[in-house]
């Protein structure tokens, strides 16, 4: 790219600090902040930039053919079911994301949510409140040496977790066709095998056709009645409507996500009426310092692409060639 000022457009509130101007100063780029989400919104802040970085924001087909100047989007993240990477591709816009920044974080929300859920600790929180001091409301409560978790996805996220999960002594289980080369202490099962033993089913999965209600009726039929589902992934990967009815009929113990299908949250979304779900707003990636590092490190692949460099994780660096 030569252009005598670059204009860099970010569309998320959270990733945009003075710290990144300073970076993109390098290479005579302009930083500006524009909120935007829906695919209105995007082409009315964005349609001009050079470079877009984002998160959530709505960048299908008919966005992106209406992105006048971009060359760039950089995804602050790993999830890509916002993307028509295709639809870029034709365009010659290059897509990179940003996968490593919130490992640390995003392992540590699961490792909570296992605890969490393992000694009911938000279950026990609700009765309290509501003045039920009895034991026989929470039972059973088990240790956890020698459950089962079973990981739908084994990429840097679960791995991240292995040394954390260590002292508790669980047998670890994966699901992950397009995983090998394998901890010496995990097995890889199928699906099915995966869920009829698991303890907790922790999904890591990116959400693809494929994998898109991959965890429906008949999978959840297949769990243990004691069993945990645990989602930091995206909510879509699991039918609500099957794990609704599977948490109506007690035959699941439990569930803990981070994600839903449809995000925010409704104040009348069925999985609010259960004590025995606990739901946080899609943080899981978060903390100050893992935020901060997602800044820097934006800033820093919009100077190697200006510079005429590859970002460090190019999705679809074929568009180059458009």
């Amino acid at each position: 790219m030569r252009r005598n000022l670059y204009s860099i457009i970010v569309t998320a509130v959270p990733y945009f600090s003075e710290s990144m101007q300073g970076i993109l100063k390098e290479v005579n780029a302009e930083l500006k902040l524009a909120p935007c989400t829906t695919a209105t919104e995007v082409v009315s802040q964005a349609s001009e930039a050079d470079v877009i970085i984002t998160t959530k924001a709505d960048f299908s087909r008919p966005v992106i053919e209406r992105l006048n100047r971009c060359r760039f989007i950089l995804r602050c993240g790993i999830g890509m079911d916002n993307f028509d990477i295709e639809a870029a591709t034709e365009r010659g816009i290059l897509i990179a994301n940003l996968p490593d920044w919130y490992v640390e974080d995003l392992s540590n929300h699961i490792m909570a949510f296992i605890l969490d859920s393992s000694r009911k600790i938000t279950l026990i929180d609700r009765l309290v409140r509501r003045g039920e001091y009895s034991l026989d409301k929470i039972k059973p409560i088990r240790q956890l040496k020698n459950c089962v978790l079973g990981f739908v996805g084994f990429g840097k996220n679960a791995r991240s977790l292995l040394p954390k999960l260590k002292p508790f002594r669980f047998r670890l289980l994966v699901y992950d066709p397009y995983t090998s080369n394998l901890p010496q202490d995990v097995e890889s099962v199928d699906l099915h095998a995966l869920l009829s033993q698991s303890d907790f089913v922790a999904i890591n999965c990116p959400l693809t056709e494929e994998t898109r209600g991959l965890i429906g009726e008949h999978e959840l039929k297949l769990m243990k009645s004691e069993a945990y589902i645990i989602n930091s992934a995206r909510g879509s990967i699991v039918d609500e409507d099957a794990l609704i009815s599977a948490l109506q009929q007690k035959r699941i113990a439990g569930v803990a996500t981070d994600v839903l299908a449809k995000e925010p949250v409704t104040s009348n979304h069925p999985l609010l009426q259960f004590d025995n779900v606990i739901i946080t707003p899609h943080i899981a990636w978060y903390s100050e310092e893992s935020l901060e590092e997602a800044r820097i490190k934006a800033a820093e692949n919009v100077v190697r692409f200006i510079k005429g460099d590859l970002p460090s994780h190019p999705l679809n660096p074929e568009a180059l060639n458009s």
